[in-house]
């Protein structure tokens, strides 16, 4: 059996702008080492209800499958799911279904759009068309969730016929893009 042991080296924020070039690291390796530390302290205080971390193992596994959800990083998906179980009148952890439904709501309703009003989650280095896709294709799989294909969804079950199929056209110098899902069985 073997281990692997990932070392990050960084210095505090401020430290960043004043590092030679000469003599340190990279900036840009440094910073993202820095966000990568940050990040897994951001989990380790926030992540800990077991319907966040399987509701974070679900997104990560449909980023895998689904081609629009692929430029979303690791980190938008731990806020998402952790936005989506817990950020709600009562404060008190979802359900996983709610919460799986949740997710792919925020996300069809634009969550990584520009000027999203609803939380201050944007898209960290996504293009508009990035972010267009994503939100297009949380829209599709809400509608194939609602006609009750989560197994499809959640690739438990494979439709005889499936066809995914995305087009895009230009109107007015914005770019639109449609998404359809036919599964016939």
């Amino acid at each position: 059996m073997q281990a692997t042991v990932r070392v990050l080296i960084t210095t505090v924020h401020q430290n960043i702008r004043k590092l030679d070039a000469d003599i340190h690291l990279d900036s840009k390796i440094v910073n993202e080492h820095w966000q990568a530390i940050r990040h897994s302290r951001w989990f380790e205080e926030n992540c800990h209800n077991s319907t966040v971390k399987v509701l974070i193992r679900i997104l990560r596994d449909m980023r895998q499958r689904y081609s629009g959800f692929q430029p979303l990083s690791t980190w938008l998906l731990d806020i998402l799911a952790h936005f989506a179980v817990m950020n709600n009148p009562t404060r008190q952890a979802l359900q996983i279904n709610a919460a799986f439904r949740r997710a792919l709501a925020l996300m069809a309703a634009g969550l990584y759009l520009p000027g999203y009003a609803g939380t201050s989650v944007r898209g960290h280095n996504l293009s508009y068309e990035d972010q267009d896709l994503a939100t297009a294709t949380g829209q599709t799989l809400l509608r194939v969730l609602a006609q009750g294909g989560y197994k499809v969804i959640l690739g438990l079950e494979t439709c005889k016929g499936s066809k995914c199929q995305i087009s895009c056209f230009i109107f007015k110098s914005f770019s639109i893009l449609r998404v359809s899902f036919l599964c016939i069985n």
